[in-house]
């Protein structure tokens, strides 16, 4: 469980610290930071777990642009995993006028114990013995972390652990109008727009057949007709996936691209569901409501709760939907606010702070946002 975020000289972000229950609701203001956590998250997954480079994790674009001159950034996130407590920091500094970006610092910490640490482009791994000097230690290019090179060993099973765990955080923004309906192949990971949802849920289907029919079953009570789901054949190598509908006693078939954005949108969140939520350590969702009514959300996100509550995964949700809302704010909810278009403030909302109405409801009243005409401090 991922259990608290910190970031600083990030887009709106300067000195932002957050912790995460295991269930979480943000919400605020266009362009009040939601996303931009959502961002962060996943800039972290790429350099840790996707060996990307810091300059396209985090480009020099995303510096805090009123901190004119600092060109460090630096983000840390707490993971609960295994009855231990690991926390990793990285400090990012950019060359502004080339615009480049190099690693100037990385740690990682199990239960207070240092198991890795690079510092201007030397690695030093301490593995999983008791703490002194590092077991090993190299030079390292400071554009991107070992991290993801790191080779599974008897003596570094705490690092792999961390890297794995952080692995199974899926973050996802559906964005229907993107789904490619075709694919020549099997993707790994689904993207976290979901436009590669076809290529994903056909890799799933080779390792567990029987999801095509539970998409079917899922997807039917929203999709009236609806008779089948299937990738059919348009040559040797590309396959497209086909939705077969009756009504009036025919049948006739659509692909993936030619159904609405919101019928795209329950096709990859029904997809997702079946086929990653009980691998997922976190599932952080950023609107992930695109194009749908109340009654197509709410059954979905009861699914979703229920899949995650059978092995203690993690949820946190941003949205502007009413019925996601009051959905999620059953349990904790959050509001980001940027007072004068600073920096990012958070304030818990309860049934207190909304005088007893329905989250949605205090959330549509203009009072519920006096506080962002406040001069920033």
């Amino acid at each position: 469980m991922l259990t608290s975020v910190f970031i600083h000289n990030y887009n709106c972000f300067v000195n932002f610290a957050m912790e995460l229950p295991r269930r979480l609701l943000v919400v605020g203001s266009n362009g009040s930071g939601k996303t931009s956590l959502w961002e962060a998250l996943a800039g972290l997954q790429d350099l840790i777990v996707r060996s990307t480079e810091a300059a396209s994790a985090f480009p020099t674009r995303s510096l805090t642009r009123w901190l004119n001159g600092d060109p460090v950034q630096r983000f840390a996130i707490d993971m609960d995993l295994d009855a231990e407590t690991y926390h990793y920091e990285i400090e990012i500094v950019h060359d502004i006028a080339r615009q480049q970006a190099s690693i100037r610092r990385e740690e990682l910490t199990s239960s207070g114990k240092t198991l890795y640490e690079a510092l201007d482009g030397d690695v030093r791994l301490y593995g999983d013995s008791p703490m002194g000097a590092p077991r090993t230690s190299f030079p390292f290019g400071r554009k991107r972390s070992f991290l993801p090179d790191m080779e599974p060993r008897h003596d570094n099973q705490r690092t792999i652990a961390f890297r794995e765990a952080l692995a199974k955080v899926w973050l996802l923004a559906p964005s229907p109008r993107r789904l490619d309906p075709t694919t020549a192949g099997e993707a790994p990971w689904l993207d976290r727009d979901g436009r590669n949802f076809s290529s994903w849920f056909r890799g799933v289907l080779v390792e567990r057949p029987g999801l095509g029919n539970a998409l079917l079953e899922a997807l039917s009570p929203t999709l009236p007709g609806l008779r089948s789901v299937a990738f059919e054949r348009i040559s040797s190598e590309v396959r497209e996936l086909m939705l077969t509908f009756r009504t009036g006693g025919a049948d006739y078939k659509l692909s993936a691209g030619e159904l609405s954005d919101g019928q795209r949108t329950l096709v990859v969140l029904y997809g997702f569901l079946l086929g990653a939520i009980e691998h997922a350590t976190l599932a952080f969702l950023d609107e992930p409501e695109t194009g749908l009514a109340p009654h197509e959300m709410q059954p979905w996100l009861a699914a979703m709760s229920a899949a995650l509550d059978k092995h203690d995964g993690q949820a946190v949700v941003t949205s502007h939907h009413p019925a996601v809302i009051d959905y999620m704010a059953a349990a904790r909810t959050v509001r980001f606010s940027r007072p004068a278009g600073g920096p990012v403030r958070i304030d818990e909302v309860t049934l207190e702070t909304a005088g007893g109405a329905r989250i949605s409801e205090w959330l549509s009243r203009p009072w519920a946002y006096e506080d962002e005409h406040e001069e920033a401090s």
